[in-house]
């Protein structure tokens, strides 16, 4: 291979020797590129990652006792069937909310728990489309729970996510879902950094909180479904992203402030137990 230096010499040689080198000549993509991307879905972020940084702010969360604390604080306790009977709107949300649990529940290491929320995401999922081989990830992720096997239960949500998701894209059926997942996963995160911050410790966690391409992608997504978008619970929890879009809209490196993450952290727990409430079947 040869050295950069050089590569780079014999590129320019060859781009004079052509005669094509000119301010005029190079494409200007920059209207290509803004355009795409405010269409295409930005990646989404590793919860993993996310939770490890918070140990450099506080160590305590390296500790499962932690996150025991935060289920038993955040998560919803709800029975799948209660939303079987609007796929438009409540399962599709409740889903979302439901594999957000799943994985704070394997934080916590709740084998108890994480199997009734997998019993939950079944029950949704089959209701949306997905097949009984799309959903087989939830028995073994509860098998290695019960074996104690956590990194294994971590990698068999993911996969029982990566199949649901993949089925009900064929049913243009996801949107909602990433819409309550996002939000019960801040739900969680907004309160956890609240939590540190107010402990005294530095403000720069709050930069894990920065994912302003993310919510726009959230908000935009949604929006383009008019019907779901009008639902009352759906234009109550976008007005709050488009809130929190504000909030997290910050320079790179730059903390998201204080005042937000409290105000947010409230806003969300207040949003998502609303939502529980307000979408199961009476």
């Amino acid at each position: 291979m040869k050295p950069l230096n050089s590569l780079l010499t014999g590129l320019s040689l060859f781009t004079l020797s052509a005669g094509f080198v000119s301010a005029q000549a190079v494409p200007d993509f920059s209207a290509d590129l803004a355009s795409r991307k405010a269409t295409m879905e930005p990646q989404f972020p590793n919860p993993i990652m996310k939770i490890q940084s918070l140990a450099y702010y506080q160590p305590a969360t390296k500790e499962t006792a932690y996150w025991v604390k935060q289920l038993d604080a955040y998560r919803v306790s709800l029975d799948g069937d209660d939303y079987v009977y609007d796929t438009d709107v409540a399962a599709p949300f409740m889903l979302g909310v439901l594999l957000a649990d799943g994985f704070f529940a394997i934080q916590a290491k709740d084998t108890e728990r994480l199997s009734s929320i997998s019993d939950a995401i079944e029950i949704l999922a089959l209701k949306l489309g997905a097949t009984e081989q799309d959903i087989a990830k939830t028995k073994i992720m509860n098998n290695y729970a019960i074996k104690g096997e956590w990194v294994r239960v971590t990698m068999e949500l993911n996969y029982l996510r990566y199949y649901v998701m993949n089925r009900l894209k064929t049913a243009d059926n996801t949107s909602l879902v990433y819409m309550g997942a996002w939000m019960q996963g801040a739900n969680y995160m907004m309160n956890v950094v609240k939590s540190i911050q107010s402990d005294g410790n530095a403000a720069g966690i709050s930069g894990i909180l920065r994912e302003p391409d993310l919510v726009s992608f959230l908000i935009r997504d949604v929006k383009q479904e008019p019907a779901k978008a009008g639902h009352p619970v759906i234009s109550e929890g976008l007005s709050l992203l488009e809130e929190i879009y504000t909030a997290v809209n910050v320079p790179l490196k730059t903390p998201v402030p204080a005042e937000s993450v409290a105000k947010y952290a409230e806003a969300l727990t207040e949003y998502v137990n609303k939502a529980v409430t307000t979408l199961e079947k009476k």
